[in-house]
């Protein structure tokens, strides 16, 4: 039934901003939620992706002048309909968030959108009461990958040294952890052939998840090529608890940057057996107390970029310069 009202929607209302019946439904309601509030006081804030939640806010700027500032925190729509309403939005929109520099030149160079007027906040995080302290008294230590299991950063290369991984004498000292929250049969065969023994779990709460970062010895975290940009959320996660990270990206990729920075493992996808070799030192290492004693120290300046006082004050920071603006 939905998908004939949507065909109609489509064929009768040529709209270049709203794709579906769906948004525009949505749309409709989100404005008359707005329009309910007290806004005097308020900033109106919008996340990217997807796009179509910046066109309430769009709509209602057209009635009254409203101060919005619009978050990005994930790969761009190369779709029309996205673009519409990004280039409708830009005269309006004082001040445009990234969780890195990197995206935030990305976006403002492919926009032409006035660089002072883009801010990066990294992601926020709960302050955590109970920290990582060390792993080298351990018999095995627990690998933890959390969330999407994206196909396109698990390339062949990573596949195959994971692979290749398992079979040395330090894979009996691991075990791996995929706590998975979006996956198909396909993915859940392929960990189990790469990888023997791997812990597969599924539907689990956030709390559980949580609770699991806090007791991982290490967390391994992979980028795909064309999120080099992006500050992955899972990353954020795991320095919250001051966990290691395994991270598997590019060389001058954000989160090669951050990693390398916190104190973790940093290895590359385009290296030959780069992957390979820096398990097995990051299992060394991790076993090893001279390099807890140091990682501990090291890991102290990205904590505090990640802390939730240094993002409540730049987040007031954008909301003064925000609100002036207007």
């Amino acid at each position: 039934m939905y998908r004939l009202s949507n065909k109609i929607f489509k064929l009768l209302i040529k709209h270049k901003e709203i794709n579906s019946l769906h948004t525009s439904l949505w749309v409709k309601r989100q404005k008359n939620k707005i329009k309910k509030l007290d806004s005097v006081n308020a900033v109106f804030w919008a996340r990217l992706l997807p796009t179509f939640s910046l066109l309430p806010l769009l709509q209602i700027y057209h009635e009254r002048k409203i101060p919005i500032i619009v978050n990005v925190n994930d790969p761009l729509e190369n779709d029309l309909f996205a673009k519409e309403i990004i280039l409708k939005s830009i005269p309006i929109v004082q001040s445009w968030t990234f969780p890195s520099s990197k995206l935030a030149k990305e976006f403002s160079e492919k926009y032409l959108i006035d660089f002072n007027k883009c801010f990066v906040i990294p992601h926020a995080m709960k302050e955590q009461k109970t920290l990582y302290q060390n792993s080298f008294k351990k018999e095995k230590l627990n690998f933890l990958y959390t969330g999407t299991f994206y196909k396109g950063a698990f390339t062949e290369t990573l596949i195959k040294q994971l692979n290749d991984f398992s079979s040395t004498e330090l894979y009996k000292e691991v075990q791996f952890t995929f706590v998975l929250s979006q996956y198909n049969s396909d993915s859940l065969e392929l960990l189990k052939r790469t990888l023997p023994d791997v812990r597969i779990l599924t539907n689990r709460s956030r709390e559980e998840v949580l609770k699991m970062i806090m007791d991982a010895d290490c967390m391994l975290v992979v980028d795909a090529k064309e999120h080099v940009n992006l500050l992955k959320g899972k990353l954020a996660e795991a320095i919250s608890f001051g966990v290691p990270v395994f991270s598997v990206s590019y060389k001058g990729s954000v989160m090669d940057e951050v990693v390398t920075k916190y104190g973790g493992f940093s290895s590359y996808q385009d290296s030959e057996n780069q992957i390979l070799v820096d398990l097995q030192h990051a299992v060394v290492n991790l076993k090893n107390a001279n390099w807890n004693a140091v990682f501990l120290k090291k890991r102290i300046n990205i904590m505090d970029y990640f802390s939730e006082k240094n993002i409540l004050d730049l987040t007031e920071q954008v909301l003064k310069l925000t609100t002036s603006s207007l």
